[in-house]
């Protein structure tokens, strides 16, 4: 588990130990329901411990993340994929670089009420529940922070783009 929020299971691998470098070459796990696929590189002897990470995954069930996550069960359904190629340092937990993307298909969100109520009284259906059509992120990590290069949710009657940051910290 990664901070009893993100849970792998069946993992699996390949370990190759080295004095200068520990790889794991063909990570397969399960998460969320879904499949993990990936390669991790550490370099233990180098200064700062530089690492590797690269992750393609699929099939995800976005609701039991956000649910593990400590988010509301059933306020995001349906199949996450994407992928991350990262890098960074052991020495510095916030030194961590990289670009990735996460899709959601087949997506639904249960909206807030005040959404819900101003939906009912401008006839939007989207505003009650959302479903998107599609839904997607394109992003990339600096030290620090994640830049949203793209995020958009499309339905037949919304469409939604933004840009922004969100820092480490929230």
């Amino acid at each position: 588990s990664l901070r009893d929020r993100f849970f792998l299971e069946q993992l699996r691998s390949p370990i190759r130990y080295g004095p200068d470098e520990l790889d794991f070459s063909q990570i397969t796990a399960r998460v969320g329901g879904g499949q993990v696929m990936g390669r991790f590189t550490l370099l233990p002897q180098a200064e700062d411990s530089p690492f590797t990470l690269s992750v393609k995954f699929r099939d995800v069930q976005a609701d039991q993340i956000v649910a593990n996550a400590g988010g509301a069960k059933g306020m995001v359904t349906g199949q996450l994929e994407g992928y991350l190629d990262a890098g960074g340092t052991t020495a510095d937990p916030n030194a961590l670089s990289g670009v990735g993307e996460i899709i959601l298909r087949d997506g639904q969100v249960q909206q807030y009420s005040l959404l819900i109520a101003l939906g009912q009284l401008l006839q939007i259906d989207e505003l009650r529940q959302l479903h998107f059509d599609q839904a997607q992120v394109k992003y990339h990590i600096n030290p620090g922070v994640v830049t949203i290069d793209e995020l958009l949710f499309r339905s037949p009657n919304l469409r939604l783009p933004a840009v922004g940051t969100v820092s480490f910290d929230g």
